[in-house]
């Protein structure tokens, strides 16, 4: 089992990394601060001057301790202050570009400052790779193809998921050169990022294809499958290839957003000549997905005591699931409570109070382990939920009583 995690640092190394992150952080921000606070007392060449040569002596700074830790260390080794260095380095030219677009208003666009910002993180990128700057890099990429197509109304999501995606390739097959050969963060983020462009691409097919250009293809089948098979994709890779729980789940996760695409479709399609009501369709669409997410997380539990037999807890990572269950249990139970049966605040109280009472039955159980201790919290967030729901009503009508 990897023993090198995040969670399974000792005290020390943690508390180096926390304090290393805690100074880049508060040194970054401090500079920034110091800026804004007396931004209206510097003259716009001073401003812009002062930054420059703010970045140019953090960029010599950033040679030095990089010369210095070459001769210290091996090359493979993470080189912390020089890399720190280079991350405040891609901050500052973010910095000064907005400083330079205000001062003089170029008229260009938040998204050309975005694209461009990443464009010069490129090359220190290249030559110092490390997790915080990649990081770093997809976030203003991603925040430049999101204004540009806010801003411009085209379909540039498309090329998000390409770039996405690609980072994802790069970061698998060199996390060594990245040092995140035993974190693995990159590939689980760049996993969301793509996942996450490929559900704005559905949003923008069913948004703006149509109402304007396709017709019915924001609501085909072909909306789901945009998800799905890269869903499956990523959930055979690591599974079969490299195991990464984290990123089983968000695979899984992923494939509930396609299954959600497609089954409103098909179920709305086949039960529309047998029921009046859109509550039965609610009501069997959150059945098959809430049957669908307890059976994904009794597979990925299983698994993981395959890979790991002696761990006998649960990876912290399954409770997302275990919610996302939880919310489609809350809506499918109230949208069948007080749409089709009819009930009114006073059943919420009544409902709200008999789940409570199983939720602490449960608890009373003796022979209670790890998976009723978890259906036991299940009971109580519903019952919690159904109980807030009354007192929200009866708290409306008190206070629109007080306003009469």
């Amino acid at each position: 089992m990897n023993t090198a995690g995040l969670f399974n640092l000792s005290w020390q190394r943690y508390l180096n990394l926390l304090f290393l992150l805690l100074t880049v952080g508060f040194l970054t921000s401090g500079v920034v601060t110091l800026i804004a606070a007396n931004l209206d007392y510097f003259s716009d060449l001073a401003k812009i001057y002062g930054l420059q040569t703010l970045l140019v002596v953090t960029v010599v700074l950033g040679i030095y301790c990089f010369i210095r830790e070459s001769r210290r260390q091996a090359k493979e080794k993470l080189k912390w202050k020089t890399y720190s260095i280079f991350f405040v380095v891609s901050v500052l030219i973010g910095g000064l570009f907005a400083l330079v677009g205000q001062t003089y208003q170029t008229g260009a666009d938040v998204w050309q400052l975005f694209a461009v910002w990443t464009l010069c993180q490129l090359p220190f990128l290249l030559l110092f790779p490390n997790v915080a700057s990649a990081l770093l890099f997809a976030a203003t990429a991603n925040v430049a193809f999101y204004l540009f197509n806010e801003q411009n109304a085209y379909n540039s999501m498309c090329y998000a998921v390409l770039i996405n995606a690609g980072l994802l390739v790069i970061s698998e097959l060199f996390s060594k050169a990245f040092h995140d050969q035993h974190w693995r963060i990159l590939p689980k983020v760049f996993l969301v990022l793509t996942f996450a462009s490929l559900f704005g691409l559905i949003v923008i097919y069913d948004v703006y294809f149509y109402a304007y250009a396709w017709g019915e293809l924001g609501r085909s089948p072909l909306s789901s499958l945009l998800i799905a098979i890269p869903a499956l994709i990523a959930l055979y890779v690591y599974h079969k290839y490299r195991f990464d729980f984290i990123n089983l789940i968000i695979s899984v996760i992923a494939l509930l957003g396609a299954y959600c695409f497609l089954a409103s479709l098909l179920i709305r399609d086949v039960l529309a000549s047998l029921l009046i009501r859109g509550v039965e369709e609610g009501v069997v669409l959150g059945l098959i997905g809430f049957i669908f997410t307890v059976m994904a997380i009794k597979w990925l539990v299983k698994r993981y005591q395959q890979e790991y037999p002696n761990n006998k807890k649960s990876h912290w990572a399954i409770s997302i699931l275990w919610m996302i269950a939880l919310l489609i249990a809350f809506v499918t139970i109230g949208v069948w409570l007080f749409l089709f049966l009819g009930l009114d605040a006073s059943s919420a109280f009544i409902v709200g109070i008999l789940l409570f009472g199983i939720a602490w039955l449960i608890t009373l159980n003796k022979d209670k382990n790890e998976y009723t201790i978890i259906l036991a919290g299940l009971f109580f967030l519903i019952a919690n939920s159904f109980l807030g729901f009354y007192l929200l009503v009866k708290f409306d009508d008190f206070f629109s009583f007080i306003r009469i």
